[in-house]
């Protein structure tokens, strides 16, 4: 029994209807994931080429034909001819429903081929998209397989640089003093070298993790935080000889920005003074006793007075 909408003049002139599906028209689950497995998000609807091939359609022919169309995107295939069953999907009766589609094939927008309903224009742009699918594949395995042979050059040179490491114990010793670089060894290091600018007692988890960071972006090696030390320990500057006494403690020479500028050469001594500790006091000595010289702002007190810091063994060498 068909019921007609009521009240809806348009749908009785067109011949539109609400009836209910029967039961065996309801897709079964094999075919909806088969729709979805199949399912394209758009498709390329070019709408100057549309509205000139159905100019003189009535609405419901219109109406008809869109459906159709977009049912063959959807399912990706031609349409079975089932005149009930194509009637309800584009909501019309089955007379209005073979009249158009007689209609749609006499005008060339619709073909029938074994059965089953298709459109050259569908037809066509599902050959384009299987172009731009095998483009993309035969992209996507290029960039792949190129990849693949970086990544396999990159890893035979590990491989052969690790064999010779193994080979040769050299190569195995300094491959692991470049990379265990211990907290503990850099304070015992810098207690050794820096005596005069403090001593360290104890690695807390900040000055751990400030030694783990310069080693990872400056001082890598032991060798490269001994040379670091001397340097600190050979500068006047950060060793004390400045206007106001300060010396450069561990966290300080720890800060990134300082690290920089002691490595750069920031605070090294002047090219004509010598280099170690005891050297520069030397240098110093030599311009108080040979022009009676003696810089206060900068070396503190001069020789004879009480708080003078001259070291005793320097003062002995010159009062001979």
């Amino acid at each position: 029994m068909r019921v007609w909408r009521k009240n809806s003049r348009l749908d009785l002139r067109l011949g539109f209807c609400s009836v209910n599906p029967p039961h065996s028209f309801k897709q079964s689950r094999t075919e909806n994931d088969r729709m979805k497995k199949n399912h394209q998000p758009y498709i390329k609807w070019y709408s100057s080429d549309f509205l000139a091939g159905v100019r003189g359609f009535s609405s419901s022919q219109i109406g008809i034909y869109t459906i159709l169309i977009n049912e063959m995107y959807e399912r990706t295939e031609p349409l079975p001819i089932n005149y009930q069953r194509l009637a309800w999907q584009c909501g019309c009766t089955k007379p209005t429903f073979k009249k158009t589609l007689k209609f749609l094939v006499d005008e060339g927008k619709i073909t029938v081929i074994d059965g089953c309903l298709w459109n050259n224009r569908v037809e066509k742009e599902f050959q384009n998209r299987q172009k731009r699918r095998d483009a993309s594949s035969a992209s996507a395995n290029a960039r792949w397989e190129k990849a693949n042979k970086i990544k396999g050059n990159g890893m035979r040179k590990v491989c052969e640089k690790d064999a010779i490491a193994m080979l040769i114990p050299e190569a195995r010793s300094q491959k692991k003093s470049n990379t265990d670089v211990l907290p503990k060894e850099v304070a015992k290091l810098w207690n050794k070298i820096c005596t005069e600018n403090g001593t360290i007692l104890k690695i807390s988890p900040k000055r751990g993790k400030h030694i783990k960071a310069r080693v990872k972006d400056s001082l890598k090696t032991i060798k490269e935080w001994e040379e670091y030390f001397k340097r600190i320990s050979q500068s006047d500057f950060l060793t004390g000889g400045n206007d106001r006494k300060w010396k450069a403690d561990f966290d300080w020479i720890l800060n990134p920005n300082n690290c920089v500028k002691i490595r750069e050469g920031k605070y090294d001594d002047d090219g004509d003074k010598p280099d170690s500790k005891e050297d520069v006091w030397r240098y110093r000595m030599r311009e108080w006793k040979d022009f009676s010289f003696w810089d206060e702002d900068r070396w503190g007190f001069p020789p004879g007075h009480p708080q003078n810091q001259v070291p005793k063994k320097i003062i002995d060498e010159f009062a001979k």
